[in-house]
């Protein structure tokens, strides 16, 4: 427990990692669980090579109470036939065989399990299948009972929490307060050479945007593990690398007009699509465009993009409140996004807000 002031800073600093700092506005009395993911020193540790028709998920296992790592873990994709179990040190690798795509073209996926006497059972549904290696770490909770996680990419969750997610408020870069210790014209010097800022602070366990708790992360490290949230990690490169600057220039615009006090944006739909779980493929686009962002006008963009842009009204969920744009363009003129030319799109339904990517 650290007791911090108004505005207080916390650097966190560890053997073979880089320091991360955040800072925090908690109000009297205010507890507020919050993790810092550190990002390792040096080269990444040699991942596993699966062999042909098979992929491999590798984790780290905790103890949710103590934050030790936690051995003899049994780990398992549900209804699949290999298992792991963790080691002293709380790792594990569960190899896995390659699934065909799911009809309509969804990407293979599955529920990986984590049971360990004492503790509740963990499940994980939507983790792709595709012969990607995925890295995940995990808390294991002391008691009984089941507990589940959801990393189903945003394309592919329900219908309910696609329009929530693709009704986001048009939000002018005019607008909101900046982060603490910037002023607008700090901010908007600093951008001009496109900096990206150094850590982002993700509320997380969240209702909409009222958060529980915070995880800190160097801002490339949630691009890296969030881009495949909402791209599909399995699409193809440049689609990611694309993909991964827009994702970027979003997160980065809420560090200088943060959500609350406390955290900058959130790790649901009401924010962008963001879980710890990492895939080669996404991590690979993302370190391709380090530092890339996108501005206007001198200041930070926030970038936006949804499912399908054309503007033609048919039976998925359109929030978009201007088609004039018509079939074959894609665009909002009433919400500040001018028509522009898709012929690639046209006879396609709109599916989302219609702004951006």
């Amino acid at each position: 427990m650290v007791t911090l002031p108004q505005g207080g800073r916390l650097t966190l600093l560890s053997e073979g990692h880089l320091p991360l700092s955040a800072s925090f506005n908690p109000g009297p009395g205010e507890s507020l669980p919050v993790t810092f993911w550190l990002p390792s020193l040096g080269p990444e540790p040699p991942r596993p090579c699966p062999v042909t028709g098979m992929g491999l998920i590798r984790g780290w296992l905790y103890d949710a109470a103590s934050f030790l790592p936690l051995e003899g873990a049994r780990v398992y994709i549900d209804g699949g036939a290999q298992e792991a179990v963790s080691e002293q040190n709380g790792q594990f690798v569960l190899p896995y065989a390659v699934l065909p795509p799911a009809p309509g073209g969804a990407p293979p996926m599955g529920t990986l399990v984590v049971e360990a006497p004492g503790y509740t059972v963990l499940r994980v549904r939507g983790v792709l299948l595709t012969g990607d290696t995925v890295t995940d770490v995990e808390d294991l909770e002391p008691g009984r009972g089941i507990r589940e996680k959801d990393l189903t990419p945003m394309p592919f969750r329900g219908d309910k929490e696609q329009e929530v997610h693709q009704s986001a408020p048009v939000v002018p870069a005019s607008e909101g307060s900046p982060a603490e210790g910037f002023t607008r014209p700090a901010a908007r010097s600093e951008l001009a050479g496109m900096t990206p800022p150094a850590s982002i602070r993700v509320g997380t366990s969240c209702s909409c945007t009222s958060c529980s708790s915070v995880s800190v992360y160097a801002l490339e490290d949630y691009v890296a593990r969030g881009l495949d949230d909402e791209w599909i990690n399995s699409w193809a490169a440049h689609s990611l690398k694309a993909g991964s600057i827009p994702y970027r220039a979003y997160g980065a615009w809420y560090t200088y007009h943060p959500l609350t006090s406390s955290y900058d944006i959130c790790a649901g739909p009401c924010c962008q699509a963001f879980g710890s779980t990492e895939y080669t493929n996404s991590q690979t686009a993302a370190n391709a465009t380090a530092g890339f962002m996108l501005q206007e006008g001198g200041s930070l963009f926030r970038a936006e993009y949804s499912a399908e842009n054309n503007c033609l009204q048919g039976a998925l969920s359109c929030t978009n409140t201007d088609l004039s744009c018509g079939d074959g363009d894609a665009g909002s003129p009433a919400n500040g996004w001018p028509c522009l030319s898709d012929s690639v799109c046209a006879g396609q339904s709109c599916y989302g807000h219609g702004r951006g990517m």
